[in-house]
């Protein structure tokens, strides 16, 4: 096996994490509550590929990794799970148009600083991460009971064992 430098191995080509990155901007314009203005736009803060050991396939494989930033418009009265919780149900059921076998999606929400806020309204913003992965990767939980990661029918991952 020859081992390269990550910018000039000739075996990863990152077009296709760009590609993904850019149908996701365009598929996340479209829920409701993500304002898609000039100066509320959503961002393509990453889009790579890097290589990991799948060991379902017993083969080194190459997986994706989209990071995104932007804007929703949420509920003063919307907590923090809630507004996770609905966001990384939207993006896996939009995710299924962009052929991952499975995925990691993940959010973190700045609700301690909003960007706008009205009487009833408050915008947040958001770093969204998608990323391909396998199996192993998906056993990671932040609360006990409480998954943060969604397979691609929408179902909260869990899972019988903990992570020490």
């Amino acid at each position: 096996m020859q081992y390269y430098p990550k910018d000039k191995d000739p075996r990863l080509d990152e077009r296709s994490a760009r590609l993904r990155g850019r149908v996701l901007k365009q598929d996340l314009a479209t829920l409701p509550y993500v304002p898609d203005t000039p100066y509320r736009d959503i961002n393509v803060a990453r889009a790579t590929n890097y290589v990991t050991w799948d060991y379902g396939k017993k083969m080194w494989s190459e997986v994706d990794h989209l990071m995104m930033n932007f804007y929703v418009k949420a509920k003063t009265t919307d907590t923090s799970e809630y507004l996770e919780d609905k966001i990384n149900r939207d993006v896996v059921m939009l995710l299924k148009d962009l052929r991952y076998e499975q995925a990691k999606v993940y959010c973190l929400i700045d609700m301690s600083y909003p960007v706008d806020k009205s009487k009833d309204e408050v915008t947040y913003y958001v770093t969204l991460h998608v990323q391909e992965c396998n199996n192993t990767d998906l056993v990671i939980h932040d609360k006990e009971g409480r998954g943060v990661f969604f397979d691609l029918h929408g179902k909260n991952l869990e899972t019988e064992k903990k992570v020490a």
